[in-house]
This record gives C-alpha cells, structure tokens and sequence, in this order.
C-alpha cells in the first residue's frame, strides 16, 4: 500500500472514530472528593467505589492540593485527578462521591456547617440539588460510649439524610450494594423499633403495599421525628398484646 493510500485509510478510520464517539450519549460525571489525610487510609473502599462507577461516570478525583498520588487514582480507575487549587465547581448536574468515611463530614453536614472545602462542596451540592454519597463508617461506635452520645450521632446520620445526603450509591454500582440473590423486592417487609434506631435512616420512610408497622416502631418513628409515607394502600399497623 502507498503511503498516500495509507494516510487516506487511517483519516478515514479516525473520521469514523469521531462520528462514534460523538453519536455515543455522554456518561453522567462524578467526582469524588479526596479527604486531606487519604494516603494514611485503608485504600480498598476507595478503590471499591472508584472500581464501581468506571463505566457508568465519566470520573474526576479531586485530591488536596499537597502529598498526592494522583497514579494511585488514575490506576483504580478515574479518568482525571485534580487538585482542589484546579477544581473550579461544576455548573452541570453531577454526582459527587466521598469515598472514605467521615463522621465529621457528616456531623458538620447536619449541623450545615461551612469551613472547609469538603464542607463548601457539599453546601453547593445541596443548593443544586445534585446528588451526594458519603461512606457510611463501619462499626459506628466502639460499644463503650453513652447512649445519649451514639443517639446524638445517629440523628446526625438522619438528619443528613434528610437533606438528600446517601450512604449507598446509585443502582447499577454494586460497591456498596447487596449482590443480586440477596434481594427480595416481593415480599413484604416488617419494620421494627430497631430498624428505625439504625444509623443513617432517613427522615422519611417509604412502605409499599403489604408492609407490617409494629406498634413500637410507630411509636418510635414519632419520637424520632420520622415521617412514615405509604405508595398505594395503608399498611397493616400491628397492635401491641
């Protein structure tokens, strides 16, 4: 093949590849905030969230502006890595994922406190009304604090729901889901005190048709200041013996 014949072949090609590219609908973004002390951190549930969204998110790591690894992050999986000093805040609907765990960002998140850039991101997420994901920290407590303290932070977590933040991430990224043949959407569920003492649940609880209310987790629910919403007919409201 002459070489006039060759470049004709891959202009062509790369013409194709253009019109492709540019039929393919664009993926959603998501960018996920890097916390100062990162590196110091256990890496495999960051790399389990970053693994999780590749394909589905065109992916941004935003990390602090000194001590990055930005390889790290680049080989887990995002597609560009900033630095807080670079990252100007997006105009365009997006998803914004915390990929470690922070009680703080949540306490201050509840509290709608302002002073730092994690705080600042989040303040603009919820004025927009983008969607937010904080890693939800496992065990919440070390078994040793008072009751009033753990019921102290456990409203933090709804409060923080509240607003709209998530402790899972959306359907199709399975990191932080349950896999497949655990689920059970067609039975009905039974909601229980304890089920509304667990930390993060929301201010609002949705039921479906069939679903059981115990008496004490009614009761309960209007201690906690959580509205019970029903999707079609009452549920069955089980009476205390």
């Amino acid at each position: 093949m002459e070489d006039y014949q060759l470049a004709a072949l891959i202009e062509r090609v790369l013409h194709r590849i253009s019109e492709e590219a540019a039929a393919a609908p664009a993926r959603p973004k998501a960018y996920l905030i890097f916390p100062e002390d990162w590196q110091a951190r256990d890496q495999g549930p960051c790399t389990e969230v970053l693994r999780a969204l590749r394909g589905a998110y065109d992916i941004t790591a935003i990390l602090p502006d000194t001590g990055s690894q930005s390889e790290f992050v680049s080989d887990a999986g995002a597609c560009a890595a900033l630095r807080r000093g670079e990252a100007g805040f997006p105009e365009e609907d997006f998803l914004t994922v915390f990929p470690f765990a922070s009680r703080n960002l949540v306490v201050k998140t509840a509290l709608c406190l302002v002073d730092d850039f994690e705080t600042r991101w989040v303040a603009r997420c919820l004025a927009q009304g983008c969607p937010v994901v904080m890693r939800r920290e496992h065990p919440l407590f070390t078994g040793r604090e008072r009751d009033a303290y753990k019921q102290k932070i456990e409203n933090y977590y709804r409060d923080a729901a509240s607003y709209g933040i998530q402790f899972e991430l959306p359907s199709g990224c399975g990191a932080t889901h349950r896999p497949p043949e655990a689920r059970v959407p067609d039975r009905k569920r039974i909601v229980t005190q304890k089920d509304l003492e667990t930390p993060g649940t929301p201010g609002t609880l949705l039921l479906r048709r069939g679903d059981i209310v115990t008496a004490l987790a009614a009761e309960r629910a209007g201690e906690l200041g959580i509205d019970i919403v029903v999707q079609g007919p009452q549920p069955f409201l089980s009476q205390p013996r």
